[in-house]
């Protein structure tokens, strides 16, 4: 039997105590707070991978996202989704600069130019451009 649990969104509260001394000089402190992937955002970091795979894994654009997320009840602006990708790839850009500098240091580099056709607006037909990956 095949079955399936949908993705399930939530809401989580941070709730961070307050703490105060009457014999200390400091007066009142409040827990600091734990780090997160954007800073003062609503998004956790598991939402924002979900976003950033669905996009770049599974070619799912960011408005078909915010169509899905608004037939669960959580209406999102696009733009907002996009400032999350941009964060995300703010925090990815050394890994990626890392594995930049791993390929240009090998000897040879392989590559496959699979054929693929694409649309040219120009010519009302498609072209065939190599597909580099």
């Amino acid at each position: 039997m095949l079955d399936v649990i949908p993705a399930i969104l939530r809401v989580l509260r941070t709730i961070r105590p307050k703490y105060g001394c009457r014999g200390c000089t400091d007066g009142v402190v409040q827990a600091k707070v734990l780090p997160r992937l954007i800073e003062g955002g609503m998004a956790s970091t598991a939402l924002v991978t979900h976003v950033v795979v669905s996009k770049f894994a599974w070619y799912l654009p960011l408005y078909r996202q915010v169509q899905i997320l608004a037939g669960q009840g959580i209406h999102l602006d696009r733009a907002t989704l996009a400032g999350w990708v941009k964060r995300a790839a703010w925090w990815l850009r050394s890994l990626y600069e890392l594995q930049l500098r791993m390929i240009q240091a090998a000897p040879r580099v392989f590559c496959d130019e699979t054929p693929m056709p694409v649309l040219d607006p120009g010519r009302h037909r498609p072209r065939i451009c190599q597909f580099w990956a």
